[in-house]
């Protein structure tokens, strides 16, 4: 049998992304969830302790909010998400200055033309 070596891996970007991304996620994940377990230890081992009740929802609701953070991490994360969202183009990467050169003015831009009548709206696509 080879002896395994450490020096033999190779990463892929794809592994260093899947990798990078679970560690964020586990990382918020135990991030929200730390407050709650706190509370509910403090709760267990000093039953003596008074939590004021406005103070003791925070825990829970960081803990419930874990839930929400995951898609939103994935989404930041991932480009084919991010290039449908035009609304946040300030995360995308800026295009190299060549490669905006290279578009000719010319080229099939399609367009949108809306017309309005009254109460009632027309678009047309057209690719010029």
């Amino acid at each position: 049998m080879q002896k395994w070596n450490s020096k033999d891996v190779v990463w892929t970007k794809q592994e260093l992304y899947l990798l990078k991304m679970t560690m964020i996620m586990c990382g918020f994940y135990l991030l929200a969830w730390m407050p709650y377990a706190i509370v509910n230890i403090l709760y267990v081992m000093l039953p003596n302790v008074r939590i004021p009740h406005r103070i003791s929802v925070i825990p829970s609701l960081c803990a419930k909010s874990s839930h929400t953070i995951n898609p939103i991490i994935y989404f930041l994360m991932n480009k084919k998400l991010r290039s449908f969202s035009p609304s946040l183009s300030c995360l995308r990467k800026k295009k190299n200055k060549e490669a905006s050169k290279s578009l000719s003015p010319t080229a099939n831009v399609p367009t949108v033309n809306v017309t309005t009548s009254g109460n009632q709206r027309e678009c047309k696509l057209s690719s010029e």
